[in-house]
C-alpha cells in the first residue's frame, strides 16, 4: 500500500492535460502525426494535426483571434483523427498524445531568429484566455488546398524522409499529394531515361564476364553443363523502372478528378512500354543491388516513392519499436518563405518585369554582414538594372510604411539607399480586398521613395496570388514611374 499512492500520483500526472501553441509567432504551417502506442501495431490510434495559414482562419474578419481547441482521444472512436488548426492557435491534449507532442516543443529564442523562420512548430503554453472548443471536421477541400499550397516545398521532405512518414499514406489528402508529386518527379526521370548496365549472374553455355567460383563446385557435383557467370548487361528493363511503372499504373487509378494527372500517368506508362510487368510482391521484397544504389539520387527518390505507393507506405524509413516515442512524423514550412515565393512568381508572370534570383547582397558597413533583398526586380529587356525592390512580410497588412515596425522601416530604407531604387514592403491581405500600394518620400535617400503594398493571399485551392499579370504589372509601373516624382510626398491607390 505504501507504493500504491506514488504510482497513482504518477499516473494522474501523466494524464494531466497540457496546452500547446502552434507557430507561436505566426510563421509556420505544417503537419504533425501522433499515435497512441509506442510501436506501429495494427491497433495504434493515429491523429493528424494540420497547421494552416492564419490568412485562412477567418478571411472576412479584419483581426481574427487565435482559437483554442480541446481534443480527447478517449471520446473518439475513429482509428484516424484529423484536427485542423491555424497559425497561433492553441490545442489541449492529454495522455500519450500530450507526452508525444511535448517532445517536439522548443522555447522561442527571439535573439536567434528575428524572422521566426527557425522557430519550432510547437511550444508549450499556459491555458489561453479564449474559450476552448471541440475540433470540427474540416472540409477535404481545405486539406487538399494545403497540400497544393506547399507542393513546391514537399520534394525536399520526400528526398530526405524522416522516420515514420509511411503513416501519411493513411490520410486521403496526403496520399493524393504524394501520388501527384510522384507522377511529376517520374515524368522528369522518364524524359532522361536510357538503357544502363546492370549486374547479372546466370548460367550460360559459354563463359561471359567472370566465373562464379562457388557455383563451379556445385556444377561439378551435379554434373551440369552450363557455367555460372557474373557480368554487366545493358538493359532498360530494370528493377527500378519496373517498380515505377507499377506505381504509375496505381496512380492512374487513384488520382481522381484531375484529368491532367491521369493523362500524365498514361503518357508515362506508354513511354515505359518496354518495361516488363511482373509480380508486385516480388518487386517489393527484392533488395536493390549495391550497384543500383550508386545511381542517380533523384531516380532513387522516385523509386522509393514507387515502393511506397505499391506497399501503401511512404518510403522505407520506419523507426524500430525501441525508437518510436509517439511522434510519427512532423514537418514545418516557413510561411514567410512561402509568401516570398508567391510574390516572386507573381512578378515573373508579367511581361515587363522579372526577378533576378542570382543578385548578390551589399554591405552596410566595411567588414559587415552582406544584406540581400528578398525579391530583386529587373526589367525583362534590360537585365542588370534594379527597377525596384520587394521585401516580403508575412505579417498583419498595413497601409503605410510609417506604420510598420521600426526594424522594418530601417530595413526598407537601407535597401532603397543601397540599390538606389524604390523599395516596398509586401504584405498579404485576406478576404476580397483589392491590391493596394502606398508610397512615401524617403528623406535623404537615393532610392527616393519607399512604401507598402498589399496583395491577396491565395485562398484554399489557389496556388498563386489571385491577381492578373496585367494588374501586377500596372502596380509595379506605378511604383517605378511615380518614384521619381519628388513633388508629391505621398500617394496611395
Amino acid at each position: 500500500m505504501e507504493n500504491a499512492l506514488p504510482n497513482v500520483q504518477a499516473r494522474l500526472a501523466h494524464e494531466e492535460p497540457k496546452w500547446f501553441q502552434a507557430s507561436t509567432r505566426g510563421n509556420g504551417i505544417g503537419l504533425t502525426v501522433l499515435k497512441t502506442t509506442e510501436s506501429y501495431k495494427a491497433d495504434s490510434r493515429v491523429i493528424f494535426i494540420y497547421i494552416l495559414p492564419k490568412a485562412w482562419r477567418d478571411p472576412e474578419i479584419v483581426e481574427p483571434v487565435p482559437r483554442a481547441l480541446t481534443f480527447d482521444f478517449e471520446t473518439n472512436a475513429a482509428d484516424i483523427d484529423t484536427i485542423v488548426l491555424y497559425e497561433m492557435d492553441y490545442l489541449r491534449l492529454k495522455g500519450q498524445y500530450a507526452e508525444a507532442l511535448s517532445r517536439l516543443c522548443r522555447p522561442v529564442r527571439m535573439n536567434e531568429d528575428d524572422d521566426s523562420v527557425k522557430d519550432a512548430l510547437w511550444t508549450h503554453s499556459l491555458p489561453p484566455t479564449v474559450v476552448s472548443h471541440v475540433p470540427e471536421a474540416a472540409p477535404s477541400s481545405i486539406l487538399a488546398g494545403f497540400w497544393e499550397l506547399i507542393r513546391d516545398k514537399l520534394q525536399p521532405i520526400v528526398n530526405d524522409p524522416p522516420p515514420g512518414i509511411s503513416v501519411l499514406m493513411r490520410e486521403p489528402q496526403a496520399r493524393q499529394a504524394f501520388m501527384k508529386l510522384f507522377l511529376t518527379l517520374a515524368e522528369a526521370q522518364v524524359a532522361r531515361r536510357k538503357p544502363e548496365f546492370i549486374p547479372v549472374a546466370e548460367p550460360l553455355s559459354a563463359v561471359r564476364g567472370r566465373l562464379v567460383i562457388h557455383e563451379l563446385v556445385k556444377r561439378k557435383a551435379n554434373r551440369r553443363l552450363p557455367v555460372w557467370c557474373a557480368f554487366d548487361d545493358l538493359d532498360g528493363d530494370t528493377q527500378i523502372w519496373q517498380a515505377i511503372r507499377h506505381a504509375v499504373e496505381r496512380c492512374s487509378q487513384e488520382v481522381n478528378g484531375d484529368d491532367r494527372l491521369v493523362d500524365l500517368a498514361l503518357e508515362i506508362d506508354a513511354r515505359l512500354n518496354d518495361v516488363s510487368i511482373g509480380s508486385v510482391a516480388e518487386i517489393i521484397r527484392r533488395p536493390l543491388r549495391d550497384a543500383a544504389r550508386q545511381r542517380n539520387r533523384e531516380l532513387l527518390a522516385v523509386y522509393r516513392l514507387a515502393l511506397a505507393i505499391l506497399n501503401d507506405h511512404v518510403l522505407l524509413a520506419e523507426p524500430t519499436n525501441e525508437d518510436a516515442n509517439g511522434v510519427v512524423f512532423t514537418f514545418k514550412v516557413a510561411t514567410s518563405e512561402l509568401w516570398e515565393d508567391l510574390l516572386a512568381r507573381a512578378v515573373d508572370t508579367t511581361r515587363k518585369y522579372c526577378v533576378d534570383r542570382s543578385h548578390g547582397g551589399k554591405e552596410l558597413f566595411h567588414g559587415g554582414e552582406s544584406k540581400k533583398v528578398d525579391i530583386h526586380v529587373e526589367y525583362a529587356d534590360a537585365p542588370g538594372h534594379s527597377a525596384l525592390l520587394i521585401d516580403g512580410k508575412y505579417k498583419k497588412a498595413i497601409q503605410r510604411v510609417t506604420r510598420a515596425s521600426m526594424a522594418d522601416q530601417y530595413q526598407i530604407y537601407a535597401y532603397a539607399n543601397l540599390w538606389h531604387a524604390p523599395a516596398v514592403l509586401a504584405y498579404p491581405s485576406t478576404g476580397d480586398l483589392s491590391p493596394s500600394v502606398c508610397m512615401t518620400a524617403a528623406i535623404e535617400n537615393r532610392g527616393s521613395r519607399v512604401g507598402a503594398v498589399n496583395l491577396p493571399f491565395p485562398k484554399p485551392g489557389q496556388t498563386a496570388i489571385p491577381v492578373a499579370p496585367d494588374e501586377i504589372e500596372r502596380l509595379l509601373d506605378l511604383i517605378v514611374d511615380r518614384s521619381g516624382n519628388t513633388g508629391q510626398k505621398e500617394w496611395c491607390i
